[in-house]
């Protein structure tokens, strides 16, 4: 993924890491053809080999890493619909990790 090969690695933080995207990120994720042909896609994926999953190389001490890919999101996380449920995400997150100022 052209992102990851254009940033640092952070070898030493040993923190929790996690990634939150929209599956139609056509900006952070591969742009391929969707599966009809129609044109281009910006599918994030699940699983380990997804785009934002192998973000993980770029943390390699960290103590956890996860990732949630939103449905039908775009790029910009705050201007659509599903904000509200990225920021339950991210809250949820931070009080697991002892994170959340709450």
């Amino acid at each position: 993924m052209a992102t990851a090969s254009l940033t640092k690695v952070a070898t030493n933080f040993s923190g929790p890491v996690t990634v939150i995207k929209g599956d139609k990120d056509a900006t952070f994720c591969f742009v391929n053809e969707i599966s009809d042909g129609s044109g281009p896609g910006g599918e994030c994926g699940q699983g380990k080999t997804s785009g934002p999953a192998r973000l993980s190389s770029l943390f390699p001490a960290a103590i956890s890493f996860s990732v949630k890919v939103l449905d039908n999101t775009g790029h910009f996380i705050n201007l659509h619909y599903e904000a509200i449920i990225a920021y339950a995400v991210a809250h949820d997150w931070m009080d697991e990790h002892g994170e959340s100022d709450d």
